[in-house]
This record gives C-alpha cells, sequence and structure tokens, in this order.
C-alpha cells in the first residue's frame, strides 16, 4: 500500500500559523494585564512577570516547531501531536478562565460555610488534567518514536513512583498546614482539598514521565542526541520547579528578602524548562526519518524517478 506523501521540504503546515498566532496573542494578553504600577515595580518584579510568559508561549509554539521540523508529524507521530494540542489547549483554558471567573462567581457563589467557587474549582481541574494528559501524551509519542527502548520502561516506572510518593506525601502534609479559619470539616471542603493533593500528584507525575521518556532517548543515543538532551534538561528543570514549590506549602519563610528570591528561582527554573524543551523539538526532536532520509524517497525510488 503507497504510503501518505509527505509535504514538500520547507513547506509550513497551516496549523502551525495558528498556534504562532495564539503565542503572540498571549503576549499581547499579558501585557495587557500587568496590573502593577510602572513607577513603583522594582526591575525584578517586572523581569519575573516578563518571565512568567515564557513557559506560555512555549506551550503554544511546542506543536508549530514540530510541525515545522517535520511537516508529516501529523501522521508519522499522531500521540506526539496529540499530546501537544492537548498542552495547548489547557493553557489556552487557563488564560480564559480570567475573565470567566466573575461568571462563575455568579453561576455558583461561595458561601460562609465553604468560601469556593465550585464551578471555577471544577474548571481549574479539568485545565490541570488536560494538561496532564497532553503531557502524557507526549512521552508516549518520544517513547513511540525511539530507535533503541534499553532499560527504559523500568527506569521509567521506578522515577515516576519516586515522585508520586513524594507529591503525596508533600501534598497531605502541605494540605494539613492550612488554616481553615474556623471552618467546619464537610465533603465538599474535603473533595476540595483532596483535589488539591491529587492534582498536584499527577503534575508531578506526568512531567516526570516526560522526562523519564527523554532522559532515556539521551542515554540509548537516540538521534538528534542535542535534541533528547535539551528535552531532558528542560523536563529535569521543571521537576525542579515543582519540587521547590512542593517544598514550599511545607513552611513559611519568615525573610520576605528570602521568600521572594525563592519565588523567582521557582519561575526561572519552570521558564528555563520549557523553553529548553521547546529548543529541543527546535533541533529536530525526535527523529522521524529513518535514517534521516526524505520520506518521499522511497516512493520515487519504486515510481522510478
Amino acid at each position: 500500500m503507497r504510503r501518505l506523501p509527505s509535504r514538500q521540504r520547507g513547506a509550513v503546515h497551516p496549523i502551525v500559523w495558528l498556534f504562532i498566532v495564539l503565542a503572540i496573542a498571549d503576549v499581547v494578553w499579558y501585557v495587557l494585564n500587568a496590573n502593577f504600577d510602572l513607577t513603583a515595580t522594582g526591575i525584578a518584579d517586572r523581569v519575573a512577570y516578563a518571565i512568567q510568559v515564557v513557559p506560555s508561549v512555549s506551550v503554544f509554539l511546542l506543536p508549530a516547531v514540530l510541525l515545522i521540523r517535520h511537516p508529516d508529524a501529523l501522521w508519522r507521530a499522531r500521540t506526539l501531536v496529540l499530546g501537544m494540542f492537548l498542552v495547548a489547549i489547557s493553557q489556552a483554558l487557563l488564560i480564559v478562565s480570567t475573565p470567566l471567573q466573575p461568571v462563575f462567581a455568579a453561576i455558583t457563589p461561595a458561601s460562609q460555610d465553604l468560601p469556593i467557587v465550585w464551578l471555577l474549582a471544577l474548571y481549574d481541574d479539568l485545565t490541570s488534567l488536560i494538561f496532564a494528559i497532553g503531557l502524557t501524551y507526549m512521552a508516549l509519542g518520544l517513547s513511540q518514536a525511539r530507535r533503541y527502548q534499553g532499560r527504559a520502561r523500568s527506569l521509567t516506572v521506578t522515577f515516576v513512583t519516586i515522585l508520586a510518593l513524594f507529591g503525596t506525601v508533600v501534598g497531605i502534609v502541605s494540605v494539613a498546614r492550612i488554616d481553615l479559619g474556623g471552618l467546619t470539616m464537610n465533603p465538599g471542603l474535603a473533595f476540595y482539598l483532596g483535589s488539591i493533593v491529587v492534582f498536584g500528584v499527577v503534575r508531578i507525575v506526568a512531567w516526570g514521565y516526560l522526562t523519564a521518556a527523554a532522559a532515556g532517548g539521551t542515554l540509548a543515543g537516540e538521534d538528534p542526541p542535542p535534541g533528547w538532551r535539551l528535552a531532558t534538561i528542560g523536563g529535569s528543570a521543571v521537576l525542579v520547579a515543582l519540587i521547590l514549590v512542593n517544598i514550599g506549602g511545607l513552611f513559611e519563610i519568615a525573610d520576605q528578602s528570602l521568600d521572594t528570591t525563592y519565588g523567582y528561582v521557582t519561575i526561572v527554573f519552570y521558564a528555563l524548562g520549557l523553553l529548553s524543551l521547546l529548543a529541543g523539538f527546535a533541533a529536530g526532536l525526535p527523529m522521524l526519518d529513518d535514517g534521516g532520509s526524505d520520506p518521499d524517497a522511497d516512493d520515487e525510488d519504486e515510481d522510478g524517478v
């Protein structure tokens, strides 16, 4: 059966422009929603706010970069592409949640007994779930693109299990330290607090799976080596940021300047992680062409061209 033809090299898939426009719109949204006084805000705070747009923009550019480097990825790396699409959708939902908050509050208003806007909480949970599923599909897509599997599966299971245990323990301890302000524990509040722990674990596990998939490719010598290494570094940096966030929930830093610095470090690690992951795909991750050959070559040979 004749293989689906690849797009001509140098051609840009039309859907690429959608994600580029989303990335530009994201930057514009961040600029328009900067709610601090430029004359009273320090340079560090301005830089920190600017850095926060990097992960968001990187998420939108991931599928664009992949399709620019591999225009045939839509059918040769469907799992990976689907994962990137889901991650981008979750980021769009996260941005849209801000103007939707008053609507959610009007539909399911908080009460004194349960000061939670349920519709907003469920929306946030759905967004987190879509993001985690997207990361999982990305990790699975990278695993499927590998040629040398080695001990990747056993190492991944071990690594992800350790992260799951860490996230669970830290999440439970952090939630237990929350001051309920005299609120009486009830099923609704228990469900809400439990969801904080669950989705915290899901997030770090999903990132752990993606990082382990990239690290496995790096250790196995997959092509292109720079792409796999950058993805491994990126995933590791994000995990460092998430670990810092989890540890930060275990104690309170009394020194305001130290607490601010701690927050800056977390933001920088997360931004560098997403930027490095994007750079990995810009470097050609993953290698979809067998031996680096033109996917149309076989068809041309068959036709005697």
